[in-house]
């Protein structure tokens, strides 16, 4: 079991020698030998209570599938300012990727099924997949069967599609048929972007090789900040669904001119989104001396990884 110290606010150093030439009380003031920095010694003690606490409103740290659902707006909102995000949601908080893993389940299923209200039109509509053996003229409830057929259909789009062509019922994935099927892959870049900073970063873990360090703990916060690069990577699969749905509802089945352009500036938030999220990880979770020089290269790097990635994968 690690045993935590107090530490300095500002540059983490041990504060254990200077309390121990206190001769009778805890002085309310104290002054870092290592940085100079003025503190408060409340403010020292607040810190090292952090230990293995959680934060009340953060989905990771949440008793039971009710509380984390109850949670998930405020940690998503929360997320889209890294900054302030990882000030709260440090290294020294306790650490449940389980969780973790839940939340990003729940905020997929809750995103895809409040996209799959405009599938359903987009499905019923001229263009779109609807069953009874024509795209053209069958309505979204000619009968029971087509209701229900539709509805599915609605909720697996893009990625399948549930048919009746008179002779039974067909499910297909309609990806290979459509050219925005291409859009939609560009989330590859997204996945290769969270890859290449864990490896940097992994790599950075290599070189400092501070034998003190708890490499479990240490193993488990960067799975942490991979888990939530990959937010971005889910906002942008189910914004992307949106655009498609729009597209058809309006009467197309292939791509225009406004779809691409929208697209492009969705992938662009969405890399954009991960590097903050890295950058603010690597100054306020790891400490990392020269940082700019880490986040600088990572920018790069992971962008260049991730292009490479998707490429791979297409």
């Amino acid at each position: 079991m690690t045993i935590h110290y107090p530490i300095c606010p500002k540059c983490g150093y041990d504060q254990r020698g200077e309390i121990a030439r206190w001769e009778s009380e805890c002085p309310l003031e104290g002054r870092c030998t290592e940085c100079g920095v003025e503190f408060e010694w409340a403010a020292v003690y607040a810190i090292l209570a952090q230990w293995g606490s959680r934060v009340d409103w953060y989905s990771e740290h949440a008793q039971g599938w009710g509380k984390l659902v109850k949670r998930s707006a405020g940690t998503m909102a929360r997320l889209v300012f890294p900054r302030r995000f990882f000030r709260e949601i440090n290294h020294r908080r306790a650490i449940r990727l389980g969780m973790l893993v839940r939340w990003m389940v729940v905020v997929y299923v809750a995103m895809h099924l409040a996209v799959s209200v405009l599938g359903a039109p987009a499905n019923a509509s001229e263009w779109g997949w609807s069953n009874g053996g024509s795209v053209y003229d069958t309505l979204w409830t000619a009968d029971l069967k087509d209701t229900v057929l539709n509805t599915i259909s609605a909720v697996t789009f893009p990625y399948l599609v549930v048919r009746d062509q008179g002779t039974g019922i067909e499910v297909f994935s309609i990806f290979g048929d459509y050219s925005w099927v291409y859009y939609m892959k560009v989330a590859w870049v997204g996945v290769g972007v969270a890859l290449s900073w864990s490896i940097l970063i992994g790599f950075v873990f290599l070189v400092r090789g501070d034998g003190e360090k708890d490499w479990k703990r240490e193993t488990a916060l960067l799975a942490r900040v991979v888990l939530l690069s990959l937010v971005p990577v889910i906002v942008f699969l189910q914004m992307a669904r949106a655009v498609l749905a729009i597209n058809i509802m309006i009467g197309m089945s292939y791509i225009g001119e406004w779809e691409p352009l929208v697209l492009l500036a969705l992938v662009i938030l969405m890399v954009f989104w991960q590097q903050v999220i890295w950058t603010h990880a690597v100054r306020t979770i790891w400490h990392i001396k020269r940082s700019f020089i880490i986040n600088i290269g990572g920018c790069f790097g992971s962008l260049i990884g991730g292009v490479v990635f998707a490429a791979w994968m297409f």
